[in-house]
């Protein structure tokens, strides 16, 4: 059994490495904006785990979403994606990062998720894993963006197996 759940972007605010983006609101719409400028930024979204119940470990996840739209410019490549598995060491408290590239496809304006439009980029986890408590994903968007090209993010989905 599946279940998923819809984060908008001020539940689960992503952070850039590089790259300006605003909070935003408008027309009662709330999203994540980047500045154009002829760059290529990486937004990190931290995924939250659901509540585990007393008889059932968390679920795994297996489809994040990402709600996006682009204007003025398209973008000059396909947006990739990297899930990165991150651990807590118990004994030293020191988090250790494991990055996996993950395919991931559009559903939206176009198939490569760069032209004006709206998009969902669709990253399916290739091995689904129940983690500890120990542990947590964060996905990494990267997007090469033309001078003009006008990047606003809306939030995920996030989709659980076994749930």
């Amino acid at each position: 059994m599946a279940a998923s759940r819809t984060y908008s972007i001020l539940e689960n605010r992503p952070f850039n490495t590089s790259g300006t983006y605003t909070l935003t609101l408008t027309a009662n719409i709330l999203s994540f904006d980047k500045t154009a400028a002829d760059d290529t930024t990486v937004v990190v979204f931290p995924i939250p785990k659901l509540p585990r119940t007393a008889t059932q470990d968390d679920p795994a996840v297996s489809v994040i979403e990402c709600s996006y739209s682009v204007a003025t410019a398209a973008l000059d490549a396909a947006p990739t994606a990297v899930l990165n598995l991150c651990s807590k060491s118990a004994t030293t408290k020191v988090t250790s990062r494991a990055a996996t590239t993950q395919a991931i496809t559009f559903a939206g304006t176009n198939t490569v998720g760069t032209a004006a439009g709206t998009y969902d980029a669709i990253v399916t986890i290739t091995t689904p894993a129940r983690l500890t408590d120990l542990q947590y994903y964060e996905l990494e968007l990267t997007f090469n963006a033309a001078a003009t090209t006008v990047l606003k993010l809306f939030g995920i989905s996030i989709t659980h197996t076994g749930a």
